[in-house]
């Protein structure tokens, strides 16, 4: 008897293979693209400290968060609390309201992740998330 997938429920724990099928695109990517879109935003809360509201980004070129910010619906977010797993808690749908790039914030937290994880990480953009 094969068992309907349903849409996840917060607080809940899904693998990337699990997540893909409901939201779809391919399950390596931190940010997995249906037919051009992001469909779900993934993380480590190891490298989020403010986790879900403020999300770091490492590529200065990477147009997705933009992207993101311009979707007109709430994209499903997952923390990783536990790297020894692939399971990541689902937090639930999030509006990327701003992303910053000016020098300043890039300095703060770069500064902030790469003391928070004991190595250099080079932070370009960050992104403000709102819960819908």
């Amino acid at each position: 008897m094969e068992v309907e997938m349903r849409g996840p429920v917060v607080g809940n724990l899904y693998s990337q293979a699990e997540q893909c099928e409901m939201h779809g695109g391919p399950h390596i990517y931190w940010t997995p693209k249906k037919d051009g879109a992001v469909t779900l935003l993934r993380t480590y809360a190891d490298w989020q400290p403010d986790e879900p509201l403020i999300i770091d980004w490492q590529n200065a070129d990477d147009p997705e968060p933009r992207q993101m910010m311009n979707r007109p619906d709430p994209i499903p977010l997952y923390i990783n609390r536990d790297t020894s797993k692939d399971l990541f808690e689902f937090m639930g749908y999030y509006k990327v309201v701003h992303v910053a790039t000016n020098p300043e914030m890039r300095t703060v937290r770069t500064e902030r992740l790469t003391e928070r994880m004991g190595h250099y990480y080079e932070i370009n953009q960050t992104l403000y998330l709102e819960r819908r």
